[in-house]
Order: C-alpha cells, then sequence, then structure tokens
C-alpha cells in the first residue's frame, strides 16, 4: 500500500472512532452535549467506547510507528537529528498504544484503567510528536513541496505548538464560563485533529514514492522486471515477528499469573482460566495492549504463511481467511474482559480457538501437497492440531469433561484441570502458528516480511531533502500487500 494511502486510512479511522465514540457516550448520558465537550478520554471509559479505543488506538499507533521510517529516513543524511527523531516519533507512538490499552478512570467497571498512566502517556505523544512537527516543518533545507504547502505545515505545527498551554495551565479545563473540562477539551480536540492533519498531509504531499509493502525475496526466481532496485528504509522479516509474537505470549502469560497470584485470586489446589487474569489490573492493561499488538503481527504471519506454502487455490486463500477471523478473535479476548461483557468476551475466544482449530485440521489435511516441507515437520504439525484439537473437545463438548470424571472430582476438573487444558490449547495454537512458519527453514522465514520502500532512484533524492542513508537492496520478487 502507497505510504500516502496507508496514512489517509490510518487517520480517517482514527478521526471516525473518535466521533463514534463521542456520539455513543453522548447518547448514552455519560458525556455533556454540545455545547459542553468531554475529552477524547472520556469517550472511552465506557461501553462500546472503551472496546473500540483499545482495537483501534494500537492499530493507528502501530500506522503512524511505521509512517515515522517514511518521514525520517529520508532525512537521515540531511539532518543531524533525524535519528533522535525517527526514534522519538516510534516512542511517541507507543505511548499512544497505551493511551488506547489504558484508560483513564480508576475505578469504572468498564474501565479498570489507571489515570495517572493514560495521562502520562497521553502528555508524552503529544510533547514528542510536536516535537518532530516543529523539527521538520522548520527545516530550510531545499524542498519538493510549494511554499504555500509548506507554510501550511509550519502553521499547523505553531497551532498544535500553542495548545500544548493546556499542560501547564491545569486550571484551564474550569476557569472559564462552562465550569467544566470543556475548554480543556477542545484544546485537545482541535491539538489532535492537527496531528493528524498534519501527518497525513506530510505524507500524502511529501512521500508519493513510498510504500508499505510484504516483500518476498527469492533467488532462484528473477527475472529482468524483478531486478529492477528500490531503496529500503527498514524490513522486518516475519523470522524476527514470530519470535516478537512468541515473547508476547509466553510473558504476557507469565506477568499476568504472578500479578493474579501475588494478589490472591489462585486458591489454593486450583488453577487460573486465562481469562481470569485479564480482568484485574494489571493484568487487563497488559492483555488489552499485547493481546492487540500480537493478534496483528499473528495476522501478518498468516498472510507470510500462505505465500510460504505456495498454494494459491482458491481453497487456501480461504483457509487464510479462516485464520484471521480466528486471530480477530484474540483481539477481541484482549479489548473485552469477561466481566465488562461475558458474551462478546467469549465469542471471541470461541473464533479463536475453534476457528484457528478448523484451520488447523484443513491445512494438516493439505500437507500431503506441500512437498518442501521435511516430514518431521508434517508430523509435528499433525500432532500439535491433534492435541489442540483433543482439548478444545475436553473443554467444549458436553461429553469431554464428563470423560475425565472416572478419574478425577468434579471439583478438581473445574478448578485445575480444565483451567490447565486451556493454557495447553492456547500453547499448542501458538506452537503450531511458530511451526509452520520455521518449517520452511530460516533463510526462507527471513526472506518475506514488512518491508517500508521508496521506489524513487536514489540520483532523484540525492538533490532533494530526501537523501537516503540506507543501502539499496536487490528485491527480486515484490508483492504489495494492503496493511
Amino acid at each position: 500500500m502507497k505510504a500516502p494511502t496507508y496514512a489517509l486510512a490510518a487517520g480517517s479511522v482514527m478521526v471516525l472512532t473518535m466521533l463514534t465514540t463521542y456520539t455513543f457516550c453522548v447518547h448514552q448520558h455519560q458525556c455533556p452535549a454540545l455545547p459542553h465537550l468531554p475529552t477524547i478520554s472520556n469517550t472511552w471509559d465506557n461501553i462500546p467506547g472503551n472496546f473500540l479505543s483499545r482495537f483501534v488506538v494500537n492499530h493507528v499507533a502501530l500506522a503512524m510507528a511505521l509512517l515515522q521510517w517514511t518521514i525520517f529516513t529520508p532525512r537521515l543524511k540531511t539532518t543531524k537529528c533525524a535519528k533522535f527523531s525517527l526514534g522519538a516519533g516510534v516512542l511517541a507512538c507507543f505511548f499512544l498504544s497505551i493511551v488506547g490499552a489504558i484508560c483513564d478512570s480508576s475505578n469504572g467497571a468498564e474501565c479498570q484503567g489507571q489515570g495517572v498512566v493514560h495521562s502520562v502517556s497521553a502528555v508524552l505523544f503529544f510533547i514528542l510528536y510536536n516535537i518532530n512537527m516543529i523539527l521538520v516543518s522548520c527545516d530550510k533545507k531545499k524542498r519538493t513541496t510549494s511554499t504555500c504547502h509548506h507554510n501550511l505545515m509550519r502553521l499547523l505545527t505553531v497551532l498544535s505548538t500553542l495548545l500544548k498551554i493546556r499542560f501547564i495551565l491545569p486550571r484551564l479545563s474550569s476557569s472559564f464560563a462552562f465550569g467544566d473540562q470543556t475548554y480543556l477539551a477542545l484544546f485537545e480536540w482541535t491539538d489532535t485533529f492537527l496531528i493528524i492533519g498534519w501527518s497525513v498531509f506530510y505524507v500524502w504531499k511529501n512521500r508519493q514514492n513510498w510504500s508499505i509493502e510484504l516483500q518476498i525475496e527469492n533467488d532462484n526466481q528473477r527475472d529482468e522486471e524483478d531486478k529492477n532496485t528500490k531503496t529500503t528504509a527498514i524490513r522486518f522479516s516475519i523470522y524476527n515477528i514470530t519470535w516478537v509474537v512468541l515473547l508476547l505470549f509466553f510473558s504476557t502469560l507469565g506477568i499476568c499469573y504472578y500479578f493474579i497470584k501475588k494478589q490472591g485470586g489462585v486458591p489454593a489446589g486450583s488453577f487460573p482460566y486465562i481469562s481470569d487474569m485479564f480482568v484485574h489490573k494489571p493484568g487487563n492493561w497488559i492483555s488489552r495492549w499485547t493481546l492487540v499488538f500480537g493478534s496483528t503481527l499473528s495476522g501478518f504471519g498468516q498472510v507470510c504463511l500462505y505465500h510460504m506454502d505456495n498454494n494459491k487455490q482458491r481453497i487456501d486463500q480461504m483457509l487464510t481467511g479462516l485464520s484471521l477471523f480466528a486471530i480477530l478473535g484474540l483481539s477481541i479476548v484482549g479489548c473485552v474482559n469477561e466481566k465488562e461483557l461475558h458474551w462478546l468476551h467469549f465469542l471471541g475466544a470461541g473464533m479463536f480457538f475453534g476457528g484457528y482449530d478448523l484451520f488447523m485440521i484443513l491445512r494438516t489435511l493439505r500437507l500431503k501437497s506441500m512437498v518442501e516441507l521435511q516430514l518431521k515437520w508434517k508430523i509435528v504439525l499433525a500432532l500439535l492440531c491433534f492435541m489442540s484439537c483433543a482439548c478444545t473437545f475436553l473443554r467444549y463438548c458436553p461429553s469431554g469433561p464428563a470423560c475425565l470424571t472416572f478419574m478425577f472430582s468434579e471439583a478438581h476438573i473445574k478448578g485445575f484441570l480444565l483451567p490447565v487444558i486451556e493454557w495447553i490449547d492456547a500453547l499448542t495454537i501458538i506452537l503450531y502458528m511458530a511451526a509452520s512458519l520455521f518449517s520452511y527453514g530460516k533463510s526462507t522465514a527471513q526472506n518475506i516480511g514488512l518491508a517500508i520502500v521508496s521506489s524513487a532512484e536514489p540520483e532523484e533524492e540525492e538533490g532533494e531533502e530526501e537523501g537516503m542513508a540506507v543501502p539499496l537492496t536487490l528485491t527480486s520478487r515484490l508483492i504489495r500487500f494492503s496493511v
């Protein structure tokens, strides 16, 4: 996907989400109606604004983080502080994702957030991103955009900077006629729109040749058309992404178990269900971030797996769609805990466990046609599939727990065995996903991934402000993929 289109899509989704959560909040009489105005964070404290914000803000933050490479990579040769700006921009987007995961109400039953963490993360996002806006907009080097466009960028930057006055005048929220947070909210909403507008405008006017793509390198299939060189800013291989997913999985379960155990949430002789660990603080904060982010990376992994399997039949496309549907369920589990909206949380859990089990069964049946895979990997994948399906049967089928009553008491089954089986089920799914990607070998997994590239010739960019500081990479096979 072209970087300008990607930026416009991310900005539009964010604005639409803000307007939607505001509408729901006012309609449910949880926020004041015009001419009064709630802060953006206030619209994310209750259902469904809390669910939407956790999902959308995480993805928008990821999109903005990727766009930082399109903004600052061409400036690495011409601007001394470009590396700092790139790091600060990515860090700012990380704080934005925290804003979405941890809402600002500490006591609300539908929020269970932390006001200090939320507010500090929001302030850091606004300040760090504003610093980068200033550095880019005030750059006096040769530009490709017109003076009018550059002056518009400067105007957006100046207005956004002036609106930071709300951070040094905390009494602004109640010192005017409305007597509430209306003026503070007005500044916040305006500042957010300015940042979104500046980001979209800059990428749209200056980065038309940049794109975010699924990149596949295959040295054995080079033709004249594939030998065109492209400038690559950064590339995230699916090999490394898979390890990140595994790290998120095990660290989330381990840290959340530690906290629920420390808080006395696990009675003696029992074991917690995974969902039980995502209800109380700080387990809920962690799951809202890691499950959404991890499921996004997992979804990209499934698309990469589709290309690695090299089966392009209709059934394979449908299987990939099924896996993405299942992973969407994992995002729902992270966004909605079992105490907030019970039926939606367990719908997401059913989508994930049931959907991915079905995917594993159907894909395992097609392993015979995958001649590139070694026999040992086919056996491992088949065993993982069988184990996950057996765990799902024991958990969800009425006759499943009955099979265990011959050896264990009902209390022991519900309090210990079924939770342990759930953990094993989740473990086998994540291992199947990782094993599927690793089964083709490290070199193959490193040759496919997400790349941020420029299609402009280096000679064209040397004379502009856009000097490149990264080497050219030969991409023998490049497949565009909308992310």
